[in-house]
This record gives C-alpha cells, structure tokens and sequence, in this order.
C-alpha cells in the first residue's frame, strides 16, 4: 500500500460516522489559500479559514470563530487578546508546550478584564461540551516551514483550529 492510499483510508475513515471529521488537503489550509465556493468545511466560517503563515500550524481563523461561538459574553477583543496568548509559544520544550495546550484544551484559558467599570474573570472555553460544537478537521500533507526546514505532515486533525494529533 502506498503512502498516499494509507492517508486516503484514514481520511474516509475519520469521515465516517460517528466519528465525522471533515476530510481537506493540507492546499486547502496553505497559507493564501482560498475557500472553494460551496465547499462544506468552509460553510461555517465566514472568515478565510487558512493558516496564517507557513511556521504555524494552527489555524487562527478556526480558533477565533470557536472562541466567539464557544464564549459569547466575552468581548471580542478580549477573545482576541485570550487567542494570541494561547497560540504564542511559551517555552522551546515541546512536551511542556503541549502540557499547556492540553491544559488550555480541557480546562479553559483564566483571563482577567474590566468592562462596564467591573472585573472580569471569565474562563474562555476552547472546546463545546458537546461534539456538535466542535469543528472537527482531518487534513493531510500539512507543510510547516521554518527557515530552511520544511516539514510536510501525513495527516493533521485539528479540533476548532487547534492541532490535536499530528
């Protein structure tokens, strides 16, 4: 079995139900690239769904319209405000990078702000209680390119934008 049938397979199988995530191309995420009209992963997003540049994997256009969707109390710019820090790396070890993704993911992200003259103290859901509020992708052949590294994924699933299992 060649490499491209294997990712082929696991695509259509995360498809299924009841697992159902959404099949695209590591194209249809590239940096610049363009929704394709009528297409059923870009119908719930009215922003441009691409990754923002080639160095980072996430797609920061996902997050946003969960984080918006997910917490509607919450003022967008402080929404914002929440996202940077969360997609900022925080330390070059990678298993404490993910500890803190992981962290974010199931617990939430604590922010602090004053509006209408009162503190505010919100905990900024990542993630629906329920799977149905999730967007749930499965991309194959994800290029991530830093310098003069080039990576190129064989299958990357994000929940809401995030990159949960490469």
């Amino acid at each position: 079995m060649r490499e491209a049938d294997w990712e082929q397979m696991t695509l259509e199988r995360l498809a299924e139900e009841p697992l159902g995530w959404q099949p695209l191309t590591g194209r249809d995420i590239a940096p610049g690239a363009t929704s394709a009209a009528g297409h059923p992963a870009y119908a719930r997003l009215g922003e441009q769904p691409q990754r923002e540049s080639w160095s980072e994997v996430a797609i920061p256009s996902r997050l946003r319209a969960a984080l918006r969707r997910l917490n509607p109390e919450v003022p967008r710019e402080y929404l914002d405000q929440a996202m940077a820090e969360i997609l900022r790396p925080q330390s070059a070890d990678p298993i404490a990078e993910n500890k803190r993704i992981h962290d974010y993911l199931t617990e939430g992200y604590r922010l602090t702000y004053i509006a209408d003259g009162a503190e505010h103290n919100p905990t900024i859901r990542l993630l629906g209680s329920h799977p149905e509020q999730n967007e749930w992708l499965a991309v194959n052949q994800v290029i991530v390119a830093t310098g003069e590294v080039e990576r190129r994924f064989d299958v990357v699933l994000y929940l809401n934008g995030m990159p949960v299992v490469v």
